[in-house]
């Protein structure tokens, strides 16, 4: 997390904006290299947000998503799962009051990537 030099918590600022299908939400991303992010949708049955690319290289998704369009109901707060193209990958979050803001390597030719929250059943 960053903080500024009197402690105050400083939100981290990504450039781009794209519109999440079905909501009322745009989010803030960075994606480094030539690599586009295309869509983006919330699917309500899963609880995730379905994001589609275009990766001409290796690269690094930065996104910041509201609490209250994806969060766990689960405290203390849970991890989301990162799929790309379907397998799980690492990676590192940093959490703020009203943000979780997740950075996301994927590789060359990668076309979907799914954040999934874990729900109490």
């Amino acid at each position: 997390n960053a903080y500024d030099n009197n402690g105050k918590y400083l939100p981290i600022l990504l450039s781009n904006m794209i519109k999440i299908q079905n909501t009322n939400f745009t989010i803030n991303y960075d994606i480094t290299g030539n690599n586009k992010l295309l869509d983006a949708n919330m699917d309500s049955q899963t609880k995730s947000l379905v994001l589609s690319m275009s990766a001409s290289s290796n690269g690094t998704l930065s996104i910041s998503i509201p609490r209250l369009l994806l969060d766990s109901n689960l405290y203390p707060d849970t991890h989301f799962i990162v799929l790309v193209d379907k397998k799980e990958v690492n990676f590192t979050e940093n959490v703020a009051l009203t943000t979780r803001t997740l950075i996301i390597p994927f590789e060359y030719g990668a076309e979907t990537m799914e954040i999934i929250t874990p729900q109490r059943i």
